[in-house]
């Protein structure tokens, strides 16, 4: 796992306010964002 994709983890772990902006880079991260959509979105 790359260092970026690790801290976009790890800051995806904060409460409160920070919440949203720790999201927004976790979901923003191909690495984590593909696996989630290959499996969500149904091949046609």
């Amino acid at each position: 796992m790359r260092d970026e994709t690790k801290m976009d983890v790890y800051t995806s772990g904060v409460t409160g306010a920070e919440y949203d902006v720790g999201m927004k880079q976790l979901m923003s991260n191909k690495e984590i964002i593909i696996p989630i959509l290959q499996m969500a979105v149904p091949v046609i």
